[in-house]
């Protein structure tokens, strides 16, 4: 496990605009272990998803982590896995804390309706910062916490994302 850049992406912000992505992962066995390894982001505005069983985190602890990942640079949060609206609820709360007027939002979702790849896809297509965010974003870090699994489709995904978003749309 650990801070890995796995490639790029061609991301289709618009119809007339692409930007290139940054594709970073992290795997640890928790949150407080994630948070060691962020450490080697870039000093932009970035997307994350995070992967996690969230019964098994602590509300506490994943509010601090996302102050951590918010003070990094984190201007989109997306979760997915067991009881991710937890999360999605605190991501709101971290960032209502840190948004200082109405122009500056940063956008939160869960994904506990679909599958894996319908969030990492999402993440990857959707998954754009709210203004003014959006003018310097090029990266998405996906985290996931002791789910080995999902951490493997992650690389894989991340390794060939046109070809997997190809795949996915057809």
């Amino acid at each position: 496990m650990g801070f890995e850049k796995l490639g790029q992406f061609n991301a289709c912000v618009n119809p007339d605009q692409t930007r290139i992505q940054q594709l970073y992962a992290i795997g640890a066995a928790s949150l407080a272990e994630s948070r060691e390894q962020l450490h080697g982001l870039p000093p932009v505005n970035f997307v994350t998803l995070l992967i996690a069983n969230f019964d098994a985190l602590d509300n506490g602890e994943l509010g601090h982590w996302t102050k951590g990942l918010i003070d990094a640079g984190s201007r989109y949060f997306c979760a997915w896995g067991n009881r991710c609206d937890l999360a999605h609820e605190i991501f709101d709360e971290e960032c209502s804390m840190f948004e200082s007027d109405e122009e500056s939002v940063i956008m939160t979702t869960d994904h506990r309706d679909d599958s894996i790849d319908d969030a990492i896809w999402f993440a990857l297509n959707c998954a754009v910062p709210a203004p003014p965010y959006d003018r310097n974003w090029n990266a998405i870090l996906a985290v996931s916490i002791d789910d080995a699994e999902s951490l493997d489709r992650l690389r894989a995904v991340f390794a060939e994302p046109t070809q997997f978003c190809e795949q996915h749309d057809t």
